[in-house]
């Protein structure tokens, strides 16, 4: 039997409620926030959800974060979307990543097709002999200055699965507007 969790995601650091929408987990998530300081009047506001389930022998993670930024406002321009996978980039390498490859999803293979602005990708990568596949779709909600990350990996012997999971969970993810 399959019981199905569904969470609101709100940020709330005695400020307005930011990242408020609803996404469905299949196992309880654990949840992390953390306060960056961009500059004297500029924050990120992180909210995280990661919940794990394993499938045969292999463990198989879905990571939905939500960033608000205060005190600046997102633009949607390409220069940031590049910046934003940059760094995507750069916090695999610094988490031990070897031979990454980047596939960008082109619009007819896109699992999201919602009205929001967003970047759908995978990376292949090598973490110590172990080959992983990583899914991934960041929106932009242009109106709540939020950037919401979608996030399934996995073994690569498994990706029949991270690609089930992947579309599961984009497809359970509802703005509260």
């Amino acid at each position: 039997m399959r019981v199905l969790v569904a969470f609101t995601l709100f940020i709330c650091f005695n400020i307005q409620a930011a990242c408020n929408f609803d996404v469905v987990f299949t196992t309880i998530p654990e949840t992390k926030q953390q306060k960056v300081e961009i500059s004297s009047d500029v924050q990120l506001l992180i909210a995280q959800r990661i919940a794990q389930k394993t499938i045969n022998g292999s463990v198989v993670a879905t990571n939905v974060t939500c960033q608000y930024l205060k005190g600046k406002s997102y633009t949607n321009s390409e220069s940031e979307w590049q910046a934003y996978l940059d760094n995507a980039i750069k916090a695999l390498g610094k988490s031990g990543a070897n031979e990454l490859e980047v596939s960008i999803i082109g619009s007819e293979d896109k699992v999201y097709r919602g009205e929001l602005s967003s970047l759908e990708y995978q990376f292949n990568a090598d973490f110590a002999g172990n080959r992983q596949v990583i899914k991934n779709l960041a929106v932009l909600d242009i109106e709540n200055n939020s950037l919401i990350s979608f996030s399934v990996s996995g073994s690569q012997s498994e990706e029949s699965e991270i690609s089930d999971e992947f579309e599961r969970v984009i497809s359970s993810f509802k703005l509260n507007n």
